[in-house]
């Protein structure tokens, strides 16, 4: 096999494993929003909310994860935080670097 033909199937590997990841995301995604979705309604049946009140509460969690997203705010402040220190000694790192090359 060529050197042009490895790098054109590691090129495709490439693209096809990045969609396969995205695909798996959005399906993970989905799974958790009907999980959600389904556990609300559990909770309206076994507490035999009135029919108003069920379909307020369905509407709140439908719009509450359409503006997350799913996405936990306190979870990724959370790894924000941890991180913080890891990402101001890279960025610390790089000024040196820098520095060092703007010196010579």
């Amino acid at each position: 096999m060529s050197l042009g033909a490895a790098c054109i199937a590691l090129l495709y590997a490439t693209i096809f494993g990045n969609v396969t990841t995205v695909c798996q995301q959005m399906y993970r995604a989905t799974g958790r929003y009907h999980e959600v979705l389904n556990s609300v309604q559990d909770f309206i049946k076994l507490h035999e909310l009135p029919l108003g009140l069920g379909e307020r509460v369905i509407d709140f969690v439908v719009s509450s994860w359409s503006t997350s997203r799913g996405i936990d705010a306190d979870k990724v402040q959370h790894h924000l935080a941890r991180l913080s220190g890891k990402i101001s000694s890279q960025i610390q790192a790089l000024i040196k670097l820098r520095l060092k090359v703007i010196a010579r």
